[in-house]
C-alpha cells in the first residue's frame, strides 16, 4: 500500500498572483494505478475560491483517497491551508479558511490587499 503527498510548489497564477491548489494522497495496492493516480491527480490547481473547495469535496468522498488538503498561496506567500481531511489539521484549516473568506469579503477576492495580507499571514514575524 502507497500513500504519497504530491508535492506544493507549481506554476500557475490569476491577476494578482493568488492561486489554489488541492493536494490529494491516494491508497492502491497496484503499483501502475497508484503511480497513475499520483501523476494525474495528485496536485490539482483552480481558478477560484469555490473551484477549489468543489475540488476538495469531489476528492474526499473517493475511496481511494486518503487524505485531501486544499491551499491557497500567493506570488510572495507560502501556501495558506484552508482545508483538509487530516483530524489533526482541521481545526487549524477552520480558523484559516473563516480568517480566509473574511479577507476577501473585505479586500475583495482580486485585490492587490488580498495577496499583501496574504503574504503577511504566512510570514508572521519573520520581517
Amino acid at each position: 500500500m502507497k500513500s504519497i503527498k504530491a508535492v506544493k510548489i507549481a506554476a500557475g497564477a490569476c491577476e494578482v498572483g493568488m492561486r489554489y491548489f488541492v493536494e490529494v494522497s491516494f491508497r492502491c495496492d497496484d503499483d501502475a494505478i497508484w503511480d497513475i493516480l499520483t501523476r494525474h491527480l495528485g496536485f490539482v490547481e483552480a481558478k477560484t475560491l469555490e473551484q477549489a473547495m468543489a475540488l476538495h469535496h469531489f476528492f474526499e468522498m473517493h475511496p481511494l483517497v486518503t487524505g485531501v488538503e486544499t491551499f491557497v498561496q500567493s506570488r510572495e506567500s507560502q501556501p495558506y491551508l484552508l482545508m483538509t481531511t487530516y483530524p489533526e489539521r482541521i481545526s487549524k484549516a477552520n480558523v484559516q479558511r473563516s480568517r480566509f473568506q473574511e479577507a476577501i469579503s473585505i479586500l475583495g477576492e482580486h485585490s492587490p490587499g488580498l495577496a499583501e495580507w496574504l503574504f503577511m499571514e504566512t510570514t508572521g514575524d519573520e520581517y
